[in-house]
């Protein structure tokens, strides 16, 4: 019996049942078209007997006529009795050969001789009347004591006749009794054998429904539970079901299905937690990128500084050199303030550029982890993809469970009163796919707004990407201006080295003196409009890391909501 839970298909399992039935009844039909052949034949015998018993009553009510023809010949010798007594023998002589034909025994072929014997002497006695009475050759007292005579004899012959027919009437009778009582006893029989045929039906048939149910509603109750779990977020229940029908198909791909939504969610969690790790990252990148850029920020604002003063220098230095011969010291000390000046805006020109590289250095990192945020949200993207596909099958699933169950429900109807247990069942399975195909659309609202928040963070993973090359680019426009703060400041240091070393000639080279102060006025400008530029490019550059460095916030902070929506779902081992 437990191997008719496992057939492999429920077509089998109704097939295999209605067959056991059909066996049945069709066992149950051929016993009673063998009963009614029987009570046919019995009828049949019953009906011949009674016929012969009616053939008997018949044959002696022949005799009766016979006698009364002959009694009328005999006393009134009228000729006219001999034609009707020809026809009533001819019917009598059928109806002896019909007795004559019915003898099964040595009792009744005795009878039957009797009776060939006394109807012979019966006719010959008539006959031999008849004779005298044509003829017309004796007088009329042997006439009338030779008719006295036949009567006599035919009153006897009569009598003889009707014993022997009495008695097979008798025959006939009990034959035909016998007949009646054994086709009682085969209708008794029939009746018997039909209504224990139909209790062995009725057991056979309740049986096998009991038998139909609990294999429909065992695996039906643990899909329900599974679904129920799923539901409730709980992904660590497995059927396990090993019946080869339709519902333990239907239960072994719910445990795939199960199993790879679980595995998404596993590897969705690990990305999750990857990217709050990535964005904690970022956000700790842009932190010390906006702080370098404060120090390039304030490095600028000292050059710009020391430019300008340097410019105010310069000009001063122009226009005092008409009394330069007077002044030399004063220029000496004035050249000694530039050299000192001129060192410092080097040494801070050599911090800014350094500044700049570690900003450079930071910017590519930033860029770097950009990129493996990207790919970690694509290869998110591409799994919550299949996770809808997975949800698709359910659907689809759910889809094919409601037309197994409609057909169910269309065999229960054409079963009649025997198919109500399967409607019970058709109405569990339209139910179980009608909560699959809820909890499908629930997981898939799920799903589209886990994806919603995705593409949020890509578009603004895609704007901090683009906000990093544009400090990318700034930033090497900030290392090709210091470069050339650089060059200029050698040639200041330069020029102060040489005016420092021709401070003794400068009696005698006043006029160069001048054209040397006007040209570092000139280098001193020019320096203070690129140390200008850098510093608006620097403050630039500080807007946007700080802008990526709120956007790596907004980033940890949906990372974070994406790992409580996949925390929600316990996807742990089973207990």
């Amino acid at each position: 019996m437990r191997n008719f839970f496992y057939l492999s298909t429920m077509k089998r399992k109704l097939i295999a049942s209605f067959g056991v039935l059909m066996l049945l009844f069709v066992a149950m039909a051929f016993f009673l078209v063998h009963q009614i052949s029987k009570i046919n034949t019995q009828i049949a015998l019953q009906n011949e007997r009674v016929a012969m018993k009616t053939t008997a009553l018949e044959l002696k009510e022949t005799v009766q006529e016979l006698s009364i023809i002959a009694s009328g010949l005999e006393l009134s010798k009228d000729p006219s009795y001999i034609e009707r007594y020809e026809q009533t023998r001819t019917v009598y002589n059928r109806l002896l050969e019909v007795i004559k034909g019915t003898v099964r025994n040595e009792e009744e072929k005795a009878w039957r001789g009797g009776l060939i014997v006394a109807s012979a002497d019966y006719i010959n006695n008539f006959d031999a009347a008849a004779k005298l009475v044509q003829e017309k050759k004796v007088s009329p007292k042997e006439m009338e004591l030779s008719m006295l005579h036949y009567y006599g004899e035919g009153q006897t012959l009569r009598e003889t006749i009707f014993k022997l027919v009495d008695k097979f009437y008798v025959a006939f009778s009990a034959d035909a009794q016998a007949a009646v009582d054994d086709s009682q006893k085969v209708i008794a029989q029939t009746v018997t054998v039909a209504v224990a045929a139909a209790v062995l039906v009725l057991l056979a048939s309740a049986a096998v429904a009991v038998l139909l149910i609990r294999s429909f509603l065992i695996p039906v109750r643990k899909l329900q539970e599974a679904v129920a779990r799923m539901a409730s977020g709980d992904l660590r229940h497995e059927i396990g079901s090993r019946a080869g029908d339709e519902l333990g198909e239907l239960s072994r791909s719910f445990d795939r299905m199960t199993a790879q939504v679980r595995g998404m969610l596993e590897h969705t969690s690990g990305i999750a937690t990857a990217l709050a790790g990535q964005s904690v990252t970022f956000r700790r990148v842009s932190t010390d990128t906006a702080a370098a850029n404060a120090d390039i920020v304030q490095a600028m604002s000292a050059i710009a500084h020391g430019a300008s003063e340097q410019a105010a220098d310069s000009e001063h230095a122009s226009t005092s050199v008409a009394g330069l011969e007077s002044e030399t010291r004063e220029i000496a000390e004035y050249a000694a303030v530039m050299s000192q000046a001129s060192r410092e805006a080097a040494e801070v020109t050599v911090r800014g550029s350094r500044s700049v590289h570690s900003l450079e250095e930071a910017s590519g990192a930033t860029r770097r982890v950009l990129g493996q945020v990207q790919e970690a949200m694509a290869t998110l993207a591409g799994d919550s993809r299949r996770i809808g596909t997975i949800l698709d099958a359910i659907t689809e699933i759910a889809s094919r469970t409601h037309l197994l169950a409609l057909n169910a429900a269309i065999e229960a109807a054409a079963a009649g009163s025997s198919g109500r247990g399967f409607a019970v069942i058709a109405a569990e399975v339209r139910q179980l796919a009608q909560q699959s195909s809820d909890e499908a659309r629930r997981a898939a609202g799920t799903i589209a707004s886990v994806e919603s928040r995705m593409r949020e963070m890509q578009a603004r993973v895609t704007d901090a990407k683009r906000h990093a090359d544009a400090q990318e680019l700034t930033v090497r426009e900030s290392l090709g201006s210091f470069g050339a703060i650089e060059r200029a400041m050698e040639v200041v240091t330069n020029q102060i080295q040489f005016v420092n070393g021709r401070i003794e000639r400068s009696l005698h080279s006043s006029a160069q003196l001048v054209g040397t102060i006007r040209h570092m006025a000139e280098i001193a400008e020019q320096t203070s409009a690129g140390v200008q530029e850098v510093t608006s490019a620097s403050t630039e550059n500080d807007a946007s890391i700080r802008s990526i460095a709120v956007q790596a916030d907004e980033m940890n902070g949906l990372a974070e909501s994406l790992y409580r929506e996949i925390n929600k779902f316990k996807i742990g081992e089973a207990s």
